[in-house]
C-alpha cells in the first residue's frame, strides 16, 4: 500500500529540482559548517542543495543515500532508493570555477548499482542536462548521444581523476604517468559526474578513476556511462556494488571502444 499519493515521474522531478537548484547555487555560501562521512568538509551550499533535492524526493516512498545525510528512509515501506550528489565539484565552486553539477540515480529498493533504472546529471553553471534510462540510451539536452569510437590511446582525449592518497591505494604516480604520457591529451573538469557524462556522450574518449575514492553517490554518472560505454573496474571486471553506505567506493574505467578500453586496462596493469 502506498503511503504517499504522488506518482514518480523521475525526469520531470529532476527537472523541477534543477530549476530550483540553479537559482539557489547562485546565492549560496562557501562557509564550511561540518564534515561528512567521506571526510570532506561540508559548505553551506552543499546543505542547501541537498535540502532542495531531498524536499522533492521525500514526497515518494523512498530511501535516500546522500553525501551529507548518509542513508535515510522517508517511508516505512520504501519502493525506491535515490542516490544523490548535491554538489559534485565543490572545490570548483569554492574557488569560483563555474564547473559543478548535481546527480540523482534511482534504483529499486535493495538494488545494486548495476541495477539502476534511471539517472540524471545537471550542470548547475551552464544548465546542461544528461539523462539515462536502463537499456534505452543516454540523452544530452533531450537528444540521444553515442560514445566516441576512438580506439587508440595515442589518439584519445581521456579524463583521469588524480585525487588520491597514494599511501592508501594501489595507484602510484608512475602508473598515472604511464597513462598520461600515452594518451593524446588529458581533460579533467573536476566533477566526476560531468566527466562521466561527457564520456558517455562522446565529448571525451575515456574516463579513468582508480583511486579508490569514487563514492557510490556518483551512481548517476556510472548509470549514464553504462548506456553508451564499456564500463569495468581497473582490472576489466564488472562493477557491482551494494547501495547501503556512502563510504562504499568504486573504481571505473569507461570507453566507447573495446580496443581503447583494453589498451587502458593493459596500461594500468603493466608490471613495468
Amino acid at each position: 500500500m502506498k503511503e504517499k499519493g504522488e506518482l514518480l515521474n523521475f525526469l520531470e522531478t529532476c527537472r523541477k529540482i534543477a530549476k530550483k537548484a540553479g537559482k539557489l547555487v547562485m546565492n549560496s555560501s562557501t562557509k564550511e559548517v561540518s564534515q561528512n562521512e567521506l571526510g570532506q568538509m561540508t559548505m553551506e551550499v552543499d546543505l542547501s542543495l541537498e535540502n532542495c533535492i531531498i524536499d522533492e524526493l521525500k514526497k515518494f516512498n523512498c530511501a535516500i543515500l546522500s553525501e551529507e545525510i548518509g542513508k535515510k528512509e522517508f517511508s516505512k515501506m520504501p519502493e525506491v532508493t535515490f542516490l544523490i550528489d548535491p554538489l559534485d565539484g565543490s572545490e570548483n565552486y569554492k574557488k569560483g570555477i563555474p564547473v559543478y553539477a548535481f546527480g540523482i540515480a534511482k534504483v529499486d529498493y535493495g538494488g545494486r548499482i548495476d541495477e539502476i533504472t534511471e539517472a540524471y546529471v545537471y550542470d548547475l553553471a551552464r544548465g546542461e542536462e544528461f539523462y539515462a534510462a536502463a537499456g534505452k540510451g543516454c540523452l544530452r539536452n533531450g537528444r540521444k548521444v553515442q560514445a566516441s569510437k576512438v580506439n587508440k590511446l595515442d589518439e584519445a582525449l581521456v579524463s583521469v581523476d588524480f585525487y588520491a592518497d597514494y599511501s592508501e591505494t594501489r595507484l602510484r604516480p608512475e602508473t598515472v604517468g604511464k597513462l598520461v604520457s600515452r594518451a593524446r591529451d588529458i581533460r579533467r573538469f573536476g566533477p566526476d559526474l560531468l566527466d562521466m557524462s561527457y564520456t558517455a556522450s562522446g565529448s571525451l574518449d575515456a574516463f579513468v578513476e582508480i583511486t579508490d575514492s569514487l563514492s557510490i553517490i556518483h551512481a548517476s554518472g556510472f548509470a549514464i556511462l553504462r548506456e553508451t560505454c564499456i564500463v569495468t573496474d581497473e582490472y576489466g571486471e564488472r562493477v557491482e556494488k551494494n547501495l547501503e553506505e556512502i563510504t562504499e567506493c568504486m573504481n571505473i574505467v569507461a570507453s566507447g571502444s573495446r580496443k581503447l578500453h583494453d589498451e587502458i586496462i593493459r596500461c594500468l596493469n603493466a608490471k613495468e
